[in-house]
């Protein structure tokens, strides 16, 4: 059972909570005035708008793994570690799980301050993007993600081009991009596999397993890719450990809105896929990614 701390009344019930594992932190949140046992907790949501609050509260998380922040760096700092941390939510949203209102501020630096060496999971929501911010966190983390969602005002095709192109072991890829009028052509290109000669070494996130998108696209471009990395030949898994040895896909996730239509050949074509396996959803109106 997760607990919720919103405003500024001394509260010091959770002194002794031997089985708390999960918190929330609200707006308002003063550490000064709470007691409690930041070393046993594994997953910590912070809705507040104190950067340096966070920081100090996440020094004495040692064994946080999961994070939520909804905070910004109010001057210039140094970067700071936390090799703990394997998942990183920032967002202007709070999770559904949560069910708890959020303040909600633009963090576009968030990755200059913070170094996460072990970070696996990154879901990075409705906030500003700064391409050279974060490939500077990636060099200077060093980590493997895993798993990535990205939902970004300003976030290009070269930008993610030249993100995944960093993450070779990448396994699952959700992109979100409804408000923008943004055709992803060189990237599903880039993202489809082709057998004939090295061009192999040029298909991005070769390990991708799960793939999750609502920008617009080519039906026919989106079908390729799907299909290459779907029929693969026999051995064309990854059995060996090879970064660049392409894995068979396993799951898309598709939301469709009216005003960027799937074409009825390319719902009969990616059903033939799941009649075959692959494992398919699709979705209209508001979208949707687990």
């Amino acid at each position: 059972m997760p607990a919720y701390i919103f405003n500024t009344q001394e509260v010091d019930i959770f002194q002794v909570a031997p089985k708390l594992r999960k918190l929330y932190l609200g707006a308002n949140f003063s550490p000064i005035r709470f007691g409690v046992p930041w070393a046993q907790l594994t997953s910590l949501a912070f809705d507040c708008d104190d950067f340096h609050c966070f920081l100090e509260i996440m020094s004495e998380c040692p064994n946080v793994v999961e994070c939520q922040i909804n905070a910004s760096p109010r001057y210039s700092m140094p970067s700071t570690t936390f090799p703990q941390l394997r998942s990183l939510r920032a967002s202007h949203t709070s999770p559904s799980s949560w069910d708890v209102p959020s303040m909600g501020v633009d963090i576009p630096y968030l990755f200059d301050y913070l170094t996460l060496p072990n970070l696996c999971e990154l879901d990075y929501r409705k906030l500003t993007w700064s391409q050279p911010a974060f490939m500077s966190f990636l060099q200077r983390s060093s980590c493997s993600l895993r798993r990535l969602f990205l939902n970004c005002t300003n976030l290009t095709e070269s930008d993610l081009i030249q993100t995944l192109d960093q993450m070779p072991l990448l396994t699952e890829l959700g992109l979100q991009q409804k408000y923008h009028d943004i055709f992803f052509e060189t990237l599903l290109a880039r993202l489809t596999y082709r057998e004939t000669g090295d061009s192999n070494m040029d298909c991005l996130v070769p390990k991708l397993e799960v793939i999750a998108l609502d920008p617009s696209f080519n039906g026919q471009s989106f079908l390729d890719m799907i299909q290459s990395r779907w029929r693969l030949k026999e051995g064309g898994s990854s059995a060996k450990d090879n970064t660049s040895q392409v894995t068979r896909l396993k799951e898309v996730d598709l939301t469709v809105y009216f005003y960027y239509p799937l074409d009825s050949n390319v719902i009969t074509q990616i059903r033939e896929f799941s009649d075959e396996g692959l494992s398919l959803f699709i979705r209209k109106g508001n979208s949707y990614y687990h």
